[in-house]
């Protein structure tokens, strides 16, 4: 049985990366990953991971990015929204 090409593209992002829970992915506007079906096993198999805190976010470019703690981030209005206990633990 050979794996979907989208799982294969998911699971070739997921080895390249070093997720922790609570990081921010980028992923740019017009690349191979930036496809709704892609993002959506990324996102299913992070929940999988138990890593309910951490964000995808599909943007135009990556250029004008600094990395930014917390503390920087609320500083330019970035907020956190936190995770309900009840979706937590939900898988689709």
């Amino acid at each position: 049985m050979t794996i979907p090409r989208k799982r294969k593209k998911v699971t070739e992002l997921m080895r390249r990366l070093s997720i922790t829970d609570g990081d921010i992915l980028l992923i740019k506007e017009g690349s191979s990953f930036a496809n709704k079906e892609i993002i959506e096993q990324l996102t299913h198999s992070l929940a999988r991971m138990g890593y309910y805190k951490t964000l995808v976010i599909v943007v135009d470019s990556l250029d004008d990015l600094n990395v930014l703690d917390e503390s920087g981030m609320l500083a330019h209005g970035w907020l956190r929204v936190p995770v309900r206990k009840s979706e937590e633990g939900k898988e689709s």
